[in-house]
């Protein structure tokens, strides 16, 4: 329910902010079609169906996948882009993409932590996605629509640390629960720095007046990680688990439960983690 709000919510106030609102989301139900058409994924198809149930199966997939986007456009009346988006999903359902195409390309992170290395190459269609709003919104003189790309940078950077990784990433650190813990936030935090730091630079440059708010988004931001991070090691060696992603997203609406968030988080994580370290 919280995507579903932040999905349209977000569209609405796209539309009010710029005109190029009908163009990203095409670019958003593109990216989608594309995650489902990789090679491995649609040769383990083709073991299970026979070829009409299998493009029957990926038509559907497609069309299921861009139903959000496409009832936006269809609620603005943009009837051009509606067509051109059913023709992008039904086109790229018959597309396989080798997985040579997606080789692993270099990355600005280093693999110490490595989420951010994998992560980012998860992500990069919604990272470019953000960085061409982030252009937009400046070009059309709208600081609050580019803080808001800003804003979602970071929220790519957080779903980086979902995964839980094997036992032995955690073992081979000689070092208590707090060293594990701090060393770890300055390296995420110095990469989400990295990763948001262009649109930060972009944004002051245009709005030298609004230094101040930048530096608030990006420190905010960077204390998200740590919930985040702690969140993910409270729930260790599982993914985040429901009741941690309730205390998170508290956090997110209502900042001064951080007071409890962080200390508790903290608790759990050590218990969790303190056994293998040591």
């Amino acid at each position: 329910m919280i995507l579903f709000v932040l999905f349209f919510g977000g569209t609405y106030y796209l539309y009010q902010q710029t005109v190029w609102a009908s163009e990203i989301q095409i670019v958003f139900l593109a990216a989608l079609c594309v995650k489902l058409s990789t090679k491995k994924r649609n040769d383990f198809l083709k073991l299970i169906f026979q070829i009409h149930p299998y493009r029957k199966l990926r038509m559907l997939e497609n069309l299921l996948v861009s139903l959000p986007s496409l009832f936006v456009l269809l609620i603005y009346q943009q009837w051009l882009y509606f067509f051109i988006g059913i023709g992008f999903s039904l086109g790229l359902s018959f597309l396989s993409f080798s997985q040579k195409h997606f080789r692993a390309f270099p990355t600005p992170f280093s693999n110490k932590p490595f989420e951010f290395t994998a992560g980012f190459r998860i992500t990069i269609f919604a990272v470019l996605l953000c960085y061409l709003i982030e252009v937009l919104a400046l070009l059309v003189t709208n600081f609050n629509l580019a803080a808001a790309a800003l804003a979602i940078l970071f929220f790519c950077s957080y779903s980086y640390l979902v995964i839980p990784e094997p036992e032995y990433f955690i073992w081979i650190y000689k070092e208590n629960t707090v060293a594990f813990l701090v060393r770890k936030w300055k390296q995420l935090t110095l990469q989400v720095v990295l990763l948001t730091l262009p649109a930060a630079v972009l944004m002051v440059v245009s709005y030298p007046s609004k230094l101040q708010e930048v530096l608030i988004i990006e420190g905010i931001g960077c204390l998200y990680l740590l919930v985040v991070l702690l969140g993910k090691y409270a729930s260790y060696p599982n993914e985040i688990n429901l009741p941690i992603t309730i205390i998170i997203s508290l956090s997110f609406l209502f900042p001064p439960f951080l007071l409890f968030a962080i200390p508790f988080l903290y608790a759990k994580s050590r218990k969790n983690i303190s056994p293998i370290l040591s």
